[in-house]
């Protein structure tokens, strides 16, 4: 099957999801990492995020009423 394949250069795929609302239904996970879903259509994206960012994002939130954040996503769930 996989006969056909061309071989050479390896690349690589990049999704970037952007939101501009902080979300809701976080889950404070340990080290005080915050998870929480983003509904992606037609797929839901978890994402997990240092509390450094998350403070970052509720203030930028607070400050910038049209603040948008922008990340490489993570596991499809």
């Amino acid at each position: 099957m996989l006969e056909g394949l061309v071989t050479g250069k390896m690349g690589k795929m990049e999704f970037k999801i952007k939101i501009n609302e902080l979300p809701t239904d976080i889950k404070i996970l340990e080290n005080k990492w915050v998870a929480f879903v983003i509904d992606a259509q037609p797929e839901q994206v978890k994402v997990t995020i240092q509390p450094k960012t998350w403070k970052k994002w509720q203030k930028a939130a607070t400050d910038y009423p049209a603040w948008v954040a922008e990340w490489s996503i993570g596991a499809r769930i």
